[in-house]
């Protein structure tokens, strides 16, 4: 292209604008315009090419930082066991406590229930994602949508897990403990605990409302861990297509 304006200036410089040959003044003004011109040209170029380089750059930096995101939530969501764990818990303090509550007979299957009651898990999701955009600016990500949802799922689902996870359940799973070790023998968490007198057991207050208790707390957590998986593979459903969208 500049070789393109040089070729204009040249033909410029030899005719006037009646096609008869320039002075030498003229020519030498036509000469500076000339110049100048293609000087500016140049720097336009330039600088339009560095504004793509630039562009190219933040978009690679960006594809960089959403697969970083992606890896992160898919580990939080890819173990089952917790849910697993959970839903044993549930089946089992519904259990127990029909059998509390309705003074049913003793047998030797609910000794895997009466393991099971404390169960609990902690919730430990992957930060590193997130801690390094905290760090960077969370403007690196360029979709509004995306950028508030991802951020949600930490600053809101995911301390709400934390609460229900690491502190309200570990709570229960310690008020049951000292249970166990007055009034069970043989127990092994998530496996068996056997109570040393199954009819006193039936006319304890505290462990039969402690059972239903437990029933109540472990259902909620189970709901809340189910709606922020949801939002989870909301959130990575949006990346994916945000990806496919910055390699155009």
């Amino acid at each position: 292209m500049i070789n393109f304006f040089r070729k204009i200036r040249q033909r410029l410089l030899t005719e006037s604008k009646f096609g008869k040959p320039a002075s030498p003044a003229g020519r030498y003004l036509i000469y500076a315009i000339g110049e100048i011109l293609l000087v500016v040209i140049g720097i336009l170029i330039a600088l339009q090419i560095n504004n793509w380089n630039e562009e190219r750059k933040e978009k690679l930096k960006e594809q960089k930082i959403l697969l970083q995101m992606k890896e992160s939530l898919l580990d939080d969501i890819e173990s089952k066991r917790p849910f697993s764990i959970l839903e044993t818990a549930i089946k089992s303090s519904g259990i127990i406590s029909e059998h509390l509550e309705n003074k049913k007979p003793y047998n030797d299957s609910l000794d895997f229930h009466f393991g099971n009651l404390p169960a609990y898990t902690l919730f430990m999701p992957n930060m590193s994602a997130y801690d390094n955009l905290s760090n960077i600016g969370f403007d690196k990500i360029s979709n509004d949508s995306l950028r508030d949802r991802y951020q949600k799922i930490y600053r809101f689902y995911y301390k709400l897990v934390g609460l229900q996870s690491n502190e309200i359940s570990k709570k229960v799973a310690d008020d049951f403990g000292q249970i166990y070790l007055k009034k069970f023998s043989d127990y092994k968490w998530l496996a068996h605990a056997k109570p040393v007198n199954y009819e006193e057991l039936q006319s304890d207050h505290y462990f039969k409302e402690l059972v239903k208790h437990n029933l109540q707390e472990k259902s909620q957590f189970l709901q809340w861990r189910l709606v922020t998986q949801e939002e989870i593979e909301a959130v990575i459903k949006m990346i994916n297509e945000e990806l496919d969208s910055t390699k155009q």
